[in-house]
This record gives C-alpha cells, sequence and structure tokens, in this order.
C-alpha cells in the first residue's frame, strides 16, 4: 500500500526537549516523498522540512525565529497513527511524536 498525498491539519506534537515533555500542535503536510511539519514555540514558528520514501524522512529545520540549526528523522507505521522519530537542534537532541487523529490515508 502507497500513502496518498494528503495536508494533515489534526496532530499533537511531543517531544523531550530538555528532559521535559512538550505538547504542541502542529500542522504536517505530508507525501509520498516529503514532509513539512509546522508549529509554533514562544519566540515564533518552525518549520521543519525533508524527503523521505518507505515511511522514512529526514529533516531539516528550515525556519526557526532564533536562526536555529537542526536535522531531524521521523516515520510511521503501516497503521498510520503515529509518527516518531529523533531530532538534534544547536547542542540538543531528542526524540518527538506526532500523534495523529486519524489514521493516515493509504491506497492498494
Amino acid at each position: 500500500m502507497l500513502l496518498k498525498d494528503q495536508t494533515i491539519n489534526w496532530v499533537t506534537f511531543e517531544c523531550d526537549k530538555e528532559k521535559g515533555v512538550v505538547i504542541s500542535s502542529c500542522e504536517v503536510v505530508l507525501t509520498k516523498t516529503s514532509i513539512t511539519v509546522t508549529y509554533s514555540e514562544v519566540s515564533g514558528p518552525c518549520t521543519w522540512k525533508g524527503k523521505g520514501q518507505s515511511g522514512h524522512y529526514d529533516l531539516a529545520l528550515t525556519h526557526h525565529p532564533e536562526h536555529k540549526r537542526g536535522t531531524a528523522t521521523i516515520h510511521y507505521s503501516q497503521n498510520g497513527s503515529r509518527l516518531e522519530g529523533f531530532w538534534s537542534e544547536d547542542n540538543y537532541n531528542g526524540s518527538w511524536w506526532i500523534e495523529l487523529d486519524e489514521d493516515l490515508p493509504w491506497v492498494e
């Protein structure tokens, strides 16, 4: 099965930033070969963009209000209800999860 190209506006974002858990909402634009994750921090909006295939994406932090740099990975399983991965932003590292409000849309 393949993932349909779709904009997903219904997610909860969690990460273990600085050994705490941050819970926020985010927008995910997900296609078969690309992903964009946008969310707000206290200092402003952040955007991660990436490319991938077979459910695995490599991302770069493309916009941060404090001009931080970062890389990340994220992947989903065939059950389609959660994205998860790891990130590195300046000198911080952690993991992140995006809980989807509904399963990802699949086609045969």
